[in-house]
């Protein structure tokens, strides 16, 4: 595979793949946050374990609207951290449920649209 090595803000070296290729490796940032994404999951398995994958969608997108909140009320910078992670899990539990899981009755590949139309119209 043919790449390019372009250096990053912290003077390293990434290796990208040229216009065309295929991407042979994961990015350092979506390694970094997946690192970090897991360390949470982790610590609330004694708790939660995977009943995540129990909920339905529109669950899903309930918390996943409540951590938003969160995040765009959050005063600070390791709040903010803390729930840019929180998002980022939802939105990898939400990308599950609907990629890996059978639906459920009432729901239909429209989900996502219609709870954004919701959103947008103040519900």
């Amino acid at each position: 595979m043919s790449t390019e090595t372009n250096p990053t803000p912290e003077g390293k070296e990434n290796r990208t793949p040229r216009k065309g290729k295929k991407r042979a490796i994961i990015r350092r940032e979506i390694l970094r946050l997946a690192e970090v994404m897991e360390k949470v999951m982790s610590k609330n398995d004694s708790v939660k374990g995977d009943s995540w994958k129990y909920m339905s969608t529109d669950t899903m997108l309930e918390i996943l609207k409540k951590e938003y909140k969160e995040l765009i009320s959050s005063s600070s910078y390791e709040n903010d951290s803390k729930e840019c992670v929180d998002l980022a899990n939802c939105c990898m539990m939400l990308w599950h449920l609907i990629n890996f899981r059978p639906r459920g009755r009432g729901e239909s590949s429209g989900m996502v649209e219609r709870y954004v139309r919701e959103w947008d119209n103040g519900k």
